[in-house]
């Protein structure tokens, strides 16, 4: 089984999306894949352990979620040694991140752009993403070439 980590900042909304629908979506597949997220910067005013809005379009999706959540996780050493592909969801609000904190890794990552609820609302975000998401898995599948939606090579190890 291979690893997939999803990174954003506070491990609360996007990159928890993006890590319970790519599962599904692996699973749905049979790929040999399995996803995780954390977090680069967690915030402690989250209300919870998920975003509301990210539980509320998995179930528009007919994506299962589990009965019980998580708390966000914040990202260690180990997670990206542990990882065979490493996506950071925002290049402009995540490479600072990465090049402050893990600086060898920063250029070793896929960036993706994906806003915030600061700059879109999750009606325009969480669409985009399921998008991204399954053209990963149609990558990872050796599926349909897919436009890329970064600035940086892929590394897969």
């Amino acid at each position: 089984m291979r690893d997939i980590l999803f990174l954003c900042t506070g491990n609360y909304y996007r990159s928890r999306f993006a890590e319970l629908s790519f599962n599904w979506q692996a699973q749905q597949r049979g790929l040999d894949w399995r996803a995780e997220s954390r977090g680069l910067w967690l915030e402690p005013g989250n209300p919870g352990p998920i975003s509301r809005n990210a539980l509320r379009w998995l179930e528009q999706l007919s994506i299962p979620v589990p009965t019980s959540h998580r708390f966000p996780q914040e990202l260690v050493e180990e997670d990206l040694h542990r990882a065979q592909l490493v996506i950071a969801l925002k290049e402009i609000e995540h490479r600072p991140l990465m090049e402050s904190f893990h600086p060898l890794w920063a250029n070793r990552i896929e960036y993706w752009r994906v806003d915030d609820v600061d700059c879109a609302t999750p009606d325009e975000v969480l669409p985009k993403l399921q998008l991204l998401v399954e053209a990963l898995a149609d990558r990872l599948d050796g599926g349909r070439c897919t436009e890329p939606h970064s600035s940086t090579t892929t590394v897969v190890r």
